[in-house]
């Protein structure tokens, strides 16, 4: 059995515009309607309670009956505390007592008995899906941003990572057949040499003709320069033509070519390689990133899991609230009227608020069934939930709170809409 809390059980409200002078009695658990048709003070008696319990944020200067120089709103609760609330024109005082005892600070005695779902649920049931989301998370103790800013970091790391892997295009991972390197310097050496050689041997071979020729013309003049060609033959023939012969280079050209060709192979193979490499090691850092990513997720859907939801079948998700119904998930934009107040009811209470009360306006917007639900529900929770609705029956019922320009009308009886009186 619920162990009954604290509870708001009388309101009076005296020179408040439509309320003039208004006493009103509610219950200690279950659902207190209020009804009437529009204009006669419904909402202007919840405006006073969240006065009454939340101070001059509720409060607005059109607030005063004109005519009357103040209002005042008194609320008792279920232990003896009494509330009590003064507004004129340019002051506000507040007193709460208890037992001829005066708090010293009232207001934060009273700021200690409500939640934000005390006086209005709608606020949150008017909240987009993501704006739910991150309440919920709030509420469930759920902290998310520093693992949402690494997720973010680590997209736009494997964005950068997979633009560079992207960049290699098509690559073949097959290597070509590896060579050796030649070394081209020692063969263009080689043929230097052989140059230089072939340059003295050309030389000399220029001599030999230019000595022939001149042997040629001694000839001619045997007779006359016989010594000098018999000199000269001696000369002819100390020297040994076949060492004077030219050396070909063009074996040493082609071994040039084809070692320019070899290295040009070593070069694309180690190129090839290089980048074969280096696209490896992206590949890798593109996995380990999107598996860092997958891994963060799963914890944060681990920990929404594990999040202790103090409402049954809520289940919170990153892109929005569920509602489990009959194996069903139901989205927070597709949640009726009724889900979606249980749903705040359930919140207000998970609140634990001192003052086990709920006071909503335009309870209109739920049906008989609904009304039934919150009636049943505020009895099994302790709590007292008033509710305004518009009511255009005549038929006053008993246990319902009726007013007219105002005032109090009991229920039981046939409304006289006229006179504001009732009939047996």
């Amino acid at each position: 059995m619920i162990k009954e809390g604290l509870k708001l059980i009388r309101l009076q409200v005296q020179g408040v515009r439509i309320v003039s002078n208004l006493v009103l009695d509610f219950k200690k658990q279950g659902l207190d309607e209020i009804l009437g048709k529009n204009r006669q003070g419904k909402s202007t008696v919840i405006d006073c309670i969240a006065i009454l319990l939340g101070g001059r944020k509720y409060y607005n200067d059109k607030m005063i009956q004109d005519g009357q120089k103040k209002m005042v709103l008194v609320g008792q609760l279920s232990d003896g505390t009494q509330i009590k609330r003064i507004f004129t024109e340019k002051s506000e005082r507040l007193e709460v007592s208890k037992e001829n005892t005066t708090l010293k600070s009232p207001q934060m005695f009273l700021d200690a008995l409500i939640n934000e779902f005390t006086l209005n649920p709608y606020p949150f049931l008017a909240k987009s899906a993501e704006e739910k989301v991150r309440f919920m998370m709030e509420f469930c103790g759920l902290d998310f941003s520093g693992v949402n800013k690494e997720i973010k970091e680590l997209e736009q790391e494997r964005i950068i990572v997979g633009r560079e892997i992207k960049s290699f295009g098509e690559l073949n991972l097959k290597l070509p057949e590896r060579v050796e390197a030649i070394d081209i310097d020692s063969l263009y050496t080689k043929k230097e040499i052989l140059e230089s050689e072939n340059e003295k041997i050309i030389k000399r071979q220029e001599a030999i003709r230019m000595l022939r020729e001149g042997l040629k013309k001694l000839e001619e003049d045997k007779k006359r320069i016989e010594e000098q060609i018999k000199i000269m033959r001696e000369r002819l023939g100390g020297l040994d033509e076949k060492l004077l012969n030219l050396r070909s280079v063009k074996e040493i050209e082609k071994e040039i070519r084809e070692a320019i060709v070899n290295n040009q192979r070593l070069q694309e193979y180690n190129h090839q390689k290089e980048k074969v490499n280096l696209k490896i090691k992206k590949e890798g850092e593109y996995v380990k990133i999107q598996s860092r990513i997958k891994r963060l997720k799963e914890e944060k859907i681990s920990k929404l899991m594990e999040a202790k939801n103090p409402v049954q079948n809520l289940m919170v998700q990153e892109d929005n609230l569920y509602l489990k119904k009959d194996d069903v998930l139901v989205s927070s934009e597709n949640w009726s009227n009724s889900e979606g107040l249980l749903i705040s009811l359930e919140l207000c209470k998970a609140k634990m608020p001192k003052l086990r009360g709920i006071y909503y306006d335009e309870g209109e917007r739920f049906d008989r069934e609904t009304r039934e639900m919150i009636d049943a529900w505020a009895i099994k929770n302790d709590m007292n939930v008033v509710v305004t609705r518009v009511d255009d029956v005549d038929r006053l019922e008993e246990g319902k709170i009726y007013i007219q320009e105002g005032k109090i009308i009991e229920g039981g009886g046939e409304m006289n809409v006229r006179r504001g009186t009732r009939s047996r």
